[in-house]
């Protein structure tokens, strides 16, 4: 009830909510999860003009710092001390490979230390996150592939190569149908956080705010999208 009433209170401030918004997002919040927000938002006050723009987590820090965006969202870290960072909707991420793989049947983390591991470039939120979570629970990655997005990590898991560590978001339904297998090797549950970034100089103009308020409106669904995929 909490949620349609908020819902009805953003809708009549969105009435006389105009002007351009310039949005930059890391990767897999670009991919997986901005287009069905955009959707929802512009379909609410068509009004608004909307410039996105897509990259690592660093590149979106570096656009927030300049400001050269209103707002960014990131998967990783942040310590730019002119940069405020909240708290915006949980994530999980699972080591992933085709249902043909070997590891799909059976896997130890040794085995998972040796096998052809495809990550994401220097700079990415999930790089980091892997880089420091599963570095720690196997040891050192073999690293077979470096990729510059989390679909192109996905396509070529899907084509049979490799083993990966992916946010739900990006396999979710390729979990849910079988053409990816999580791999099960006794690893502890990585959870991150996707957060919102905003420089502490600047001033939020109100199509900011109402953006914002946006975003949370919608933190429910994308948490209960992660909680009911993990039932998998």
């Amino acid at each position: 009830m909490a949620l349609v009433e908020g819902a009805e209170a953003l809708a009549r401030e969105l009435e006389s909510t105009t002007g351009a918004l310039r949005i930059a997002a890391s990767n897999t919040i670009g991919n997986y999860l901005l287009p069905g927000i955009l959707k929802d938002f512009l379909t609410e006050h068509p009004t608004v003009r909307l410039n996105i723009v897509l990259g690592n987590t660093r590149n979106v820090l570096d656009a927030v710092n300049a400001f050269e965006a209103d707002i960014g969202l990131i998967e990783g870290s942040s310590h730019a001390p002119n940069t405020r960072i909240e708290h915006w909707v949980d994530d999980e991420l699972v080591v992933v490979t085709a249902p043909d793989h070997p590891l799909a049947r059976s896997a130890r983390r040794s085995d998972l230390a040796k096998a052809d591991c495809l990550v994401r470039e220097a700079g990415s939120g999930t790089r980091e996150i892997v880089d420091q979570e599963l570095g720690r629970a196997i040891g050192a990655l073999n690293i077979a592939l470096e990729l510059g997005n989390s679909e192109a990590i996905r396509r070529t898991l899907l084509n049979g190569y490799g083993v990966s560590c992916l946010s739900r978001h990006v396999v979710a339904d390729d979990l849910e149908t079988g053409r990816l297998i999580a791999i099960r090797a006794t690893l502890p549950t990585i959870r991150r956080s996707f957060s919102i970034a905003l420089h502490r100089s600047k001033t939020p103009t109100r199509g900011l705010a109402v953006f914002c308020s946006f975003l949370n409106l919608h933190t429910r669904a994308l948490s209960g999208r992660i909680n009911g995929s993990q039932k998998i």
